[in-house]
């Protein structure tokens, strides 16, 4: 039933599809031409659009829905069973029987036998033997000896010497002096005073430093002050006190100094020079030499000699001894035995089970549908 539904829909959409103008599409925009003047009632020109209209229209539309059913399935399973089964097994089955078995046993008897045996027999025999001496003789020889020869000769030596030579070079000396300050103009071009201070045409005054003389006390101020001596100044005649400055003066000073300067010097020198030379000479030596002597000496020879003799001996044989035992025999006989064991059929068997599948479910929908110039 729900097929045929969805179908009938189809083919409705289909024919809505089909059946609708081709101008309809536009949604309001109308399409202006020769054969659409009379249904619009007259062409209006084209900037000029016919407002769109909309119309309410109920579709019929499909939602899926899964829903859930009982499906009866059939399915294999091992179900254990319990079958009676018939099997064979050896069965040992022992009796006794006669056998006739040998033995070998060990018999001794005495008997007589020759044999051989070598007897050692010592003889004294003559011999000639040769031993070597040694024996000594004096003789001459001539040998080499080297002498050793020393006599003078002059050779020429070369060597340095140290030689001290007077070097005066300017040396800059820096020290320190004191120099004075002029005061300053109390008035300058003003009134001249009654000592005669004052005025622009005053004279400075003049005045030397003091030198540094005398006791500790000024020569230990003195090197306080960097080398500048303090010491009392003149007074001016217009009653100001000098003031003084320590400049730094640096002055080239000569000095004299004594450095050593390397010089070479050849001398003559008489040196004693030995060689050596090779000298013949003769002399006695004492030469051992080896010399073969033969004699004859009585020595002790042995001889092995083989002598026949007689003697009693054990002999061992074997003899074979046949007697009849009693032995066990085992056999095996086949037996049938009936067991029982369990083996895994597969059966068929047959189950519900929920299954879960989609169905397409029709529901209406109200729309708005643009209505245009047909």
């Amino acid at each position: 039933m729900n097929r045929r539904l969805l179908a009938a829909a189809v083919l409705g959409a289909v024919g809505l599809v089909v059946g609708t103008p081709v101008d309809a599409w536009a949604f309001g925009k109308h399409k202006y031409g020769a054969g659409d003047c009379d249904t619009c009632g007259g062409c209006a020109p084209p900037p000029c659009a016919p407002p769109i209209q909309y119309t309410t229209q109920t579709v019929t539309r499909y939602r899926p829905e899964y829903q859930t059913r009982q499906v009866p399935i059939t399915r294999m399973q091992m179900v254990p069973q319990t079958q009676t089964y018939t099997y064979q097994v050896q069965v040992p089955v022992t009796s006794t029987e006669k056998r006739q078995v040998t033995e070998y046993q060990t018999v001794s008897k005495q008997e007589e036998y020759a044999y051989t045996e070598n007897a050692v027999v010592t003889s004294t025999e003559k011999r000639q033997v040769t031993e070597y001496q040694t024996v000594s003789k004096q003789e001459e020889y001539a040998y080499a000896e080297t002498v050793p020869v020393t006599k003078t000769e002059q050779k020429t030596i070369t060597y340095t010497v140290c030689v001290p030579t007077q070097v005066t070079e300017n040396v800059a000396v820096s020290r320190l002096v004191r120099v004075p300050v002029a005061p300053p103009c109390p008035a300058p071009c003003g009134p001249v005073a009654a000592s005669g201070c004052g005025g622009c045409d005053a004279p400075a005054a003049t005045y030397a430093p003091a030198p540094c003389e005398g006791g500790g006390k000024h020569k230990r101020h003195a090197r306080r002050m960097g080398g500048c001596c303090e010491s009392v100044a003149p007074a001016y005649a217009c009653g100001y006190a000098p003031t003084y400055t320590c400049q730094t003066v640096t002055e080239m000073v000569p000095v004299t100094r004594t450095v050593l300067k390397q010089e070479t010097k050849t001398q003559v020198v008489e040196v004693p020079v030995t060689t050596f030379t090779t000298v013949t000479k003769k002399g006695v030596r004492t030469v051992y030499s080896v010399v073969p002597v033969t004699r004859d000496v009585d020595v002790q020879v042995a001889k092995c000699v083989p002598v026949a003799k007689k003697g009693v001996r054990t002999v061992c044989s074997v003899v074979p001894i046949t007697r009849v035992v009693e032995v066990p025999v085992t056999t095996f006989t086949t037996a049938t035995k009936t067991g029982t064991r369990t083996v895994m059929i597969c059966q068929p068997v047959t189950e519900t089970v929920t299954q879960r599948y989609c169905v397409m479910v029709p529901y209406t929908e109200t729309v708005q549908v643009p209505v245009g110039c047909w």
